[in-house]
């Protein structure tokens, strides 16, 4: 079925209602041989293909009618089975003194197998193990099963089924007090090249920075959403030094998968009224192996086209190349971190020369600021190029006197030239800065 359906389309309507028929003939196959209605759709889940389209399709046509048709009648049927009448004191406290044994063994056992061995933080290792040690709808189904099968009486049923529900609210109740929606999620791939823009922005008492942080990622079909807090020491970090900055005020927000990406925006400015964005930082759509091959993800390029699009301010795109080898910190290499901006012209450009004037004010960052002129290039008195002129003396006026930043001209001829001069530029610069829309003979080709 799945082999059947073209790459990018949805399922068929006809192949879904084939699946449901062969959950309900599973189901009533299990009957029939003597075991448990569950054992044959779960079968049936193992062999259905995972991370596919009919994986994916078959969860969200099916999931809001089992969630809110069919659970609460499922959940109805549990309870009128119980008989709470029925429940004398002392089985009651029998069995009660056994349930929160069993609970805070197991919850016990996945924190500290959290924390100690995946490197949890303590707080959401506690939190993991309230909501696998809850009781669910297995446990539950485990029970009535025994119950008819004469394991346990009716007393012990209704003890167990009334113990469900107060750990189950329990757990709760402790995760919503403890779980932040709005806390950070790290991923570690961009995260040290993020660290040193960041750095390398110059970060003041006088001039704080305050850093939002939104992380999107791709869910595989059938998956739910959850939010991990990952420690610093992590595998991929064990290599980087613990850095913090006094003068970056860190603020966290979680995207939310059931929601667009152009919502993402609206839940920063929800919670966060008193901030207005400034630029919005997202790294590029493309990665590089070892051997320099770059592999393009389409679904990643999409979102970047959506945040560029939608963006409420600036939006700058991150391209890494020097991950492989580690990246030099700002702060924790004796040698000058070396700054370049390609100025052409135009609004992009200039704000490009605007973080580079504020960079050269950082005690360990080198700017150079090269302004590329074609050589055919027919002059004029627009207002663009006023301000071009005018964000270009600014630069020089402020900058130019000190020994860590530089102005130079380049006078080109067209785009060849233009690929050999940022090919000359590979080893010299850690960071080039560059504007996005610019119309020039210079890019032309």
């Amino acid at each position: 079925m799945s082999k059947q359906t073209p790459e990018g389309e949805r399922i068929k309507e006809s192949i879904l209602g084939i699946i449901l028929l062969l959950v309900l003939g599973c189901a009533f196959a299990g009957e029939f041989i003597g075991v448990h209605a569950f054992v044959g759709p779960t079968l049936l889940g193992l062999v259905l293909p995972d991370r596919s389209a009919l994986a994916a399709t078959l969860v969200d046509e099916v999931e809001s009618f089992v969630t809110f048709a069919i659970l609460p009648f499922f959940f109805l049927s549990y309870g009128l089975s119980t008989e709470l009448h029925s429940i004398n004191a002392r089985a009651y406290f029998a069995l009660q003194f056994l349930v929160p044994f069993g609970f805070s063994a197991k919850f016990l056992g996945i924190t500290l197998v959290s924390v100690f061995y995946c490197d949890f933080v303590l707080k959401d290792a506690i939190i993991l193990g309230l909501i696998l040690s809850s009781i669910g709808i297995t446990d539950v189904q485990f029970y009535r099963r025994s119950f008819q099968l004469e394991l346990i009486d009716y007393r012990c049923f209704g003890v167990m089924i009334t113990s469900s529900i107060v750990m189950a609210g329990f757990s709760s109740y402790v995760v919503k007090a403890l779980y932040d929606p709005f806390r950070s999620v790290h991923n570690q791939e961009y995260v040290p090249s993020i660290i040193n823009l960041l750095e390398a922005s110059n970060p003041t008492r006088e001039s704080q920075m305050c850093v939002n942080l939104l992380h999107l990622i791709e869910l595989a079909a059938g998956v739910s959403p959850a939010a991990v807090h990952q420690s610093w020491e992590t595998r991929y970090h064990r290599s980087l030094p613990r850095r913090h900055h006094p003068h970056v005020k860190p603020r966290h927000s979680l995207y939310k998968p059931t929601e667009s990406i152009i919502n993402a925006f609206r839940i920063f400015e929800r919670n966060n009224e008193s901030l207005k964005p400034c630029l919005i930082i997202i790294p590029i759509h493309i990665k590089w192996n070892s051997g320099g091959i770059a592999t393009e993800s389409p679904e990643f390029r999409n979102v970047n086209l959506k945040v560029i699009v939608n963006a409420p301010c600036s939006v700058g795109i991150l391209v890494d190349r020097g991950s492989q080898g580690g990246p030099r910190s700002v702060q924790g290499c004796w040698c000058l971190y070396r700054v370049s901006v390609l100025f052409i012209g135009g609004p992009d450009d200039r704000e490009a020369v605007s973080c580079a004037t504020r960079m050269a004010n950082h005690p360990h960052v080198n700017v150079t600021v090269i302004r590329l002129t074609a050589l055919l290039e027919i002059a004029d008195n627009t207002e663009e190029k006023r301000l071009d002129s005018v964000t270009i003396h600014t630069f020089k006026k402020t900058n130019v006197t000190r020994e860590k930043a530089a102005y130079k001209e380049e006078i080109l001829a067209d785009s060849a030239e233009t690929c050999n001069l940022i090919h000359s530029m590979e080893n010299e610069f850690d960071l080039i800065l560059v504007g996005r829309r610019t119309e020039s003979p210079l890019l032309l080709g």
